[in-house]
């Protein structure tokens, strides 16, 4: 087992209370932590989520930067935040939810160098903003956005146009991010 992998596997109980990895999720850590794409499928409950955050620890803890993980659901993204903030992990929401002030104030969080962020939750549409691409580009640019984790990745191909339009403009963000691997995870797949 390579030292990240046992690292992740450390982690997985030192920080979240597990004896082991689940079905799909070792490979989807490896795949991450090498530095490539990953779809991954796997049921609801299945830990997906465990997925990108070990991943994001473990860079954290070598020196580099934050994951960047793009969710539809403000109350998801506030609920892993708190729980993450619970277990000690340095986690951000950027978001509508939050006041003005404090989405400057993770921006600027962002921004610092060393960052002190492991994990940037924000929504498809909170991508768009000028003001984070420009934070996430200026990151990428001293090699610190190591992770790009896109949730309910169905919604790109299944509800894209209908329900969150946002979706469709991810691959812009991977056009400007070049160099970034990209996690996508879904509980839904289909064919397509």
């Amino acid at each position: 087992m390579s030292p990240g992998l046992q690292e992740a596997e450390a982690l997985l109980h030192v920080v979240f209370g597990h004896d082991r990895f689940r079905p799909g999720q070792r490979e989807a850590v490896r795949g991450s932590m090498e530095g490539r794409d990953v779809l991954l499928v796997l049921p609801t409950g299945g830990g997906k989520s465990l997925c990108y955050q070990l991943p994001a620890l473990c860079r954290q803890r070598q020196g580099r930067g934050p994951t960047l993980v793009i969710s539809p659901l403000i109350a998801l993204m506030d609920d892993q935040v708190a729980g993450l903030t619970r277990r000690g992990v340095r986690a951000r929401v950027l978001s509508s939810g939050r006041t003005v002030a404090e989405n400057r104030e993770t921006l600027r969080i962002l921004r610092e160098e060393p960052t002190s962020l492991d994990l940037l939750y924000a929504s498809p549409e909170g991508v768009a903003s000028s003001r984070l691409l420009d934070a996430l580009g200026e990151v990428r640019r001293r090699g610190l956005l190591r992770l790009i984790a896109v949730d309910e990745a169905h919604c790109i191909v299944s509800w894209g146009h209908d329900f969150r339009s946002a979706y469709l403009r991810l691959g812009a963000l991977r056009k400007s991010l070049p160099n970034v691997p990209m996690m996508a995870l879904s509980a839904t797949a289909t064919r397509a």
